[in-house]
């Protein structure tokens, strides 16, 4: 597998590069446009650009006629499986040989709400248990751990989350509907940011992309 990380604070307003239209799978810049924010239309414009790094460094034509959506809104691609996620300023992919999922989230404070309805006893523990100075980083490590699954699957929000369970030892663990399946769950931290990345395969190889090379690649 491999992991793209792009940090969009430093992108150029697309409003302002016309030419990036090309670089994007049909219809994507003329809806980035319109978005009010800049902050917004750098995610869109980053997200479009990575992807097309992407492929282009992992040797595949970059052809909107291979992409298609799957039952849940999940891209995918004829010769390239790959999943998209961002959050803040920072955009990343994720390219592998079977079917992957990523997410990205920024260190956020631990919401007994959201573990009450979507986290297991088990991770509930977890979360409190943990120290006070690490309860913020393994609330959103679960929460990023379920993300990333479900976007592999391409099953999305759609599922009870909590039939979906993780334990955090030696390796990361996971139970679904109680029985165990396996399959590996890489983190990355950058910043204050977790980044989480599942699939088939072990090897995960890291690239943090600059913004002038995305305009160099193509």
């Amino acid at each position: 597998m491999k992991l793209y990380i792009l940090d969009v604070a430093m992108l150029e307003d697309p409003r302002d590069r016309i030419d990036w239209k090309e670089k994007m799978v049909d219809g994507r810049w003329e809806r980035i446009v319109r978005y009010p924010s800049l902050e917004d239309r750098q995610t869109g414009a980053g997200a479009g650009l990575l992807l097309r790094y992407a492929f282009e460094r992992e040797g595949i034509p970059f052809c909107g006629d291979s992409f298609y959506v799957g039952a849940h809104g999940k891209p995918y691609h004829n010769k390239l499986c790959f999943n998209i996620s961002h959050s803040g300023r920072y955009v990343i992919c994720v390219t592998g040989k079977e079917d992957v999922g990523c997410d990205i989230q920024k260190i956020k404070p631990a919401h007994p709400r959201i573990m009450n309805r979507f986290f297991t006893d088990s991770e509930r523990e977890y979360v409190q248990f943990a120290d006070d100075s690490m309860k913020e980083e393994c609330f959103t490590r679960i929460w990023a751990l379920k993300e990333s699954y479900l976007k592999m699957t391409g099953d999305g929000l759609t599922r009870n989350l909590q039939d979906i369970s993780f334990e955090i030892g030696d390796r990361i663990r996971l139970f679904e509907n109680q029985k165990e399946r396996f399959l590996y769950f890489t983190e990355h931290q950058i910043k204050n940011y977790i980044i989480m990345v599942c699939g088939k395969e072990q090897e995960m190889a890291v690239e943090h992309v600059k913004c002038h090379a995305i305009d160099n690649c193509f």
